[in-house]
């Protein structure tokens, strides 16, 4: 789940529409009814600035809607009860993507409200919001290749079997003797979105066959997991040094 540092999330705190009571009006107050006008409705702790800074520290985007870049408003409806506590919490108009289940849970997890009150008496209310969630970045490019992403690229089952098929597959170069009994080789390459290894590149010149031998045994390499920036996958270059030992 990702924080709202780069996203722009915001709940607009007001019940509507709004209806003035005439205070000559007389009213018969049933405590075990839900109303929808009141003439004082609830209010949340700070007003509606309390309300949308609560929002803002306490609600995330869901992974799967940045993964799937949804956008748009949740419409919600609860119940402030006597006591100023939150029920009732039902989504009217949803937007998919674990963005109303969100919704339902930052609701739910509200702090007491102060209650409606019709005639000075405190009664139960039902109040409607809408929870806007909305990008204010791009979704990331398909075709940049990146240097740095939320989750790097990996070999299938992770750095322990990467090592096995270095071991079970590398082909020892001949090696100067001033290299002793070890070298080392970077290899450069691409992680694309489906995990194929592309641009495979040694470019610094480290021992005769060395260089040839790290791009075979790359190129040989089966699909990684590709890189997840945002959500979605995209190309990632990587640095993998592989080393040639005589022992």
């Amino acid at each position: 789940m990702m924080k709202n540092g780069n996203i722009f999330i915001s709940l607009i705190c007001f019940l509507f529409p709004l209806v003035i009571f005439s205070q000559s009006t007389t009213v018969e107050i049933n405590t075990d009814s839900v109303y929808r006008f009141v003439n004082q409705p609830p209010e949340f702790p700070g007003g509606d600035s309390g309300c949308n800074n609560y929002l803002r520290n306490t609600l995330v985007y869901p992974e799967q809607a940045l993964a799937d870049s949804i956008e748009g408003k949740v419409y919600v409806e609860f119940v402030v009860e006597t006591d100023g506590s939150i029920s009732n919490v039902k989504i009217i108009r949803g937007i998919g993507g674990d963005c109303d289940e969100e919704v339902l849970r930052i609701i739910s997890d509200m702090p007491a409200w102060a209650p409606g009150k019709l005639n000075g008496i405190p009664v139960r209310v039902s109040k409607t919001l809408p929870v806007n969630f909305r990008f204010t970045i791009p979704p990331p490019s398909q075709t940049k290749i990146y240097l740095d992403v939320d989750t790097l690229p990996s070999f299938p089952e992770g750095l322990v079997e990467l090592k096995k098929f270095i071991n079970n597959n590398i082909e020892v170069a001949e090696i100067h003797d001033h290299f002793k009994d070890s070298t080392i080789v970077n290899v450069y390459f691409v992680v694309e979105t489906d995990g194929r290894i592309s641009n495979v590149t040694a470019p610094d010149s480290v021992c005769f066959g060395c260089n040839e031998e790290a791009v075979k045994l790359v190129q040989k390499m089966p699909k990684w997991k590709p890189g997840i920036q945002w959500g979605k996958t995209v190309r990632v270059s990587y640095n993998l040094p592989i080393k040639f030992s005589l022992n």
